[in-house]
């Protein structure tokens, strides 16, 4: 009792509360997916090589990250959005790191 007044309980309150940290965990991921892809897009070209292995790395990880939330967000389109962010940067990755072998720059970057 607090105040002589008995305690009571808010359903709806902690089922926002339990809805507003599952959003914090996949907003959280989702902005940083968002913010490291929008700064691989504005890498050079030339630079790209040094990077490629890095990338690669932090998608996996990102793919991870986002296998590990809880699996009631797996329903939300924020959730599927990310995943298909992820999963369809996955599939570049390995078409940027061969354009950007030496052996292709003369037909290809001409």
């Amino acid at each position: 009792m607090l105040f002589g007044l008995p305690n009571q309980s808010y359903p709806d309150l902690e089922r926002t509360q339990k809805e507003i940290e599952l959003l914090d965990k996949l907003y959280t991921l989702y902005s940083k997916v968002k913010d490291i892809m929008i700064k691989w897009k504005d890498i050079p070209w030339s630079e790209i090589k040094i990077e490629i292995a890095n990338m690669a790395d932090q998608t996996e990880t990102f793919g991870k990250d986002c296998a590990k939330l809880p699996k009631v967000l797996r329903t939300w389109d924020a959730y599927k959005e990310l995943k298909q962010q992820i999963e369809d940067f996955s599939e570049i990755i390995p078409l940027v790191e061969a354009l950007a072998k030496p052996s292709i720059q003369p037909r290809h970057w001409d």
